[in-house]
């Protein structure tokens, strides 16, 4: 029998932006109706704090899309990997825009990463559900990597002033917001609304233990 691949349940299913945008708007769904419960006043941010909630959030969506996206080209596995390269954008970009210099411990922590990385990829031997398409799935997964870094750039400089819930809620939202937005666009066809696999996720986990059961 074919192997139930993430990627193959995207092409069925529906889109990675759909994909994307679908589990997002349900996210942030959650989250507001959460906010609005216990703390309405909670959702009230200055307009700056605004402003970087809302570049914070369209980050997010860029890196939901090419991550999910990526699966379609490559195992669970190499694209996570790519995708945690985070820890080497933030770093870089500190020790580039904020003058921090590295420490010799994030040198050795990054340099173990990449030999982690390297093992990884050349012990690998799950079939691409699309294969051939090595740069894509660098492109992309390395794509979610810098979005999501400088996700994390952007809301340290309000999380002094914001809790976690606010911070989540108002990015969760803009994310949903602006994959829906680039899905309309698109025409990008949603998956059905009874298809749990594309909801919730189930064929990455369904993924992840056939991979861990043929190695």
């Amino acid at each position: 029998t074919p192997r139930m691949t993430s990627g193959v349940a995207l092409r069925v299913y529906g889109g990675p932006l759909a994909v994307s945008a679908g589990r997002l708007t349900i996210a942030s769904i959650v989250l507001l109706a959460i906010a609005l419960f216990r703390s309405p006043a909670s959702l009230r941010v200055t307009r700056q704090h605004g402003a970087i909630l809302a570049a914070a959030g369209c980050a997010l969506a860029v890196h939901f899309a090419t991550w999910i996206a990526s699966l379609e080209y490559t195992s669970v596995a190499i694209s996570t990997l790519l995708v945690a390269t985070t820890p080497i954008w933030t770093a870089a970009y500190d020790a580039i825009f904020l003058r921090r210099p590295l420490t010799r411990r994030a040198f050795f922590a990054f340099f173990t990463g990449a030999l982690g990385l390297c093992a990884v990829e050349g012990f690998n031997r799950t079939a691409a559900p699309v294969p051939g398409h090595e740069t894509v799935v660098a492109l992309l997964a390395v794509a979610g990597g810098i979005a999501i870094a400088a996700y994390f750039i952007l809301v340290r400089e309000v999380r002094a002033d914001l809790g976690t819930r606010t911070i989540v809620t108002h990015t969760y939202g803009w994310a949903a917001i602006v994959l829906i937005a680039v899905v309309a666009v698109l025409h990008q066809p949603p998956p059905q609304a009874s298809d749990a696999i594309a909801w919730g996720g189930r064929s990455e986990e369904r993924r992840v233990g056939k991979e861990c059961r043929s190695r």
